[in-house]
């Protein structure tokens, strides 16, 4: 994803070997402290690769926010960017290169009286 604004300044990535040439905001997860790896997807083909990283947070949020204000191009789920996208904040990029995630899944017993907030959450992840 990355703001109108910043891509009226520079040609859009066109393939994932173009990011060496963008500004990328970067994910880094507080619990190993490694930078996220972005993921790819042509055809049949899967593939990662590490983008440099002109801004790293760990905070989601912060990263969509900084993509707004036009700092850079941000790999963000899509459900995080909607608004974003729906308003014309944000515009995505390398169309037709997003993996396809597999659905979440969760295993429980069956067995136990599940509380209340256990029932919202599946219930939340059913949706």
């Amino acid at each position: 994803m990355a703001a109108p604004a910043y891509l009226a300044a520079r040609a859009p990535p066109e393939a994932p070997d173009d990011l060496g040439r963008h500004c990328c905001l970067c994910y880094r997860y507080t619990s190993s402290g490694t930078i996220h790896v972005w993921e790819f997807a042509k055809d049949e083909h899967r593939f990662a690769r590490t983008v440099p990283g002109s801004f790293v947070t760990n905070d989601v949020d912060l990263m969509r926010d900084a993509a707004v204000s036009a700092l850079g191009v941000a790999c963000l789920p899509r459900p995080c960017v909607d608004r974003q996208i729906e308003s014309g904040a944000l515009v995505e990029v390398l169309c037709g290169w997003a993996p396809v995630l597999p659905p979440n899944q969760l295993y429980y017993p069956s067995r136990r009286q599940p509380t209340a907030a256990f029932r919202a959450f599946v219930e939340a992840l059913r949706i």
